[in-house]
């Protein structure tokens, strides 16, 4: 049995892999900082006495790598055992294809598709029912409350809300608080109940 021949060549973090020369061009993973890249190609012209640095993944892989008609078979996943530091094994990993899900139109459509209402999905329907007087608070998990007077929701996500309030001398204070940390949504100084919310 030949020994087949090896390269090293380092993760985007900078971590100094090796592994067959087969796995040249394919996709892999760090096993120490979990960073996925393309494993470098040293027959494309580069010197193969070098260290070489994967080029990271950005993004979805092109159209022709990722799409498989019917009948027709995907590349083997690549043995995690064939590419090692050390005693450390690094695993390749198959092309990933993100697909984008158009946003919601409102919160009330997004949870009448799911039947569940976030705490997101109710902070911003009570925000949008603030009216003169009214205003919304949100009791954290830490028990401290937060009663912002504007609600970003450009930078606000399902992860986190972006949230600002005024301090006694004038200036705004904005402050990222993650949903998770969110335990009760109140509207308070309501003169009258919104009909759509309580009806009959």
């Amino acid at each position: 049995m030949t020994d087949e021949l090896k390269i090293t060549f380092l993760c985007p973090n900078g971590h100094k892999l090796s592994g067959p020369a087969s796995l040249q061009g394919k996709p892999g993973q760090c096993p120490h900082c979990g960073s996925k890249f393309t494993i470098p190609d040293y027959s494309q012209g580069e010197d193969s006495g070098a260290v070489g640095v994967a080029d990271e993944v950005a993004g979805p892989p092109a159209p022709e790598d990722s799409q498989v008609g019917p009948g027709q078979e995907t590349s083997a996943p690549i043995d995690p055992d064939t590419l090692a530091v050390a005693d450390t094994t690094i695993a390749a990993v198959p092309p990933t294809m993100l697909v984008q899900h158009p946003p919601a139109t409102s919160p009330e459509l997004s949870s009448a598709a799911t039947g569940l209402l976030s705490l997101r999905d109710a902070f911003e329907i009570l925000w949008a029912r603030r009216s003169t007087g009214a205003y919304v608070e949100l009791h954290l998990k830490s028990g401290d409350i937060l009663s912002p007077e504007f609600y970003s929701t450009s930078l606000s996500g399902p992860a986190q809300g972006l949230f600002a309030t005024r301090d006694d001398d004038g200036c705004y204070a904005l402050a990222a608080v993650a949903w998770d940390a969110v335990a009760q949504v109140s509207l308070r100084g309501v003169a009258q109940l919104p009909d759509d919310l309580f009806a009959d």
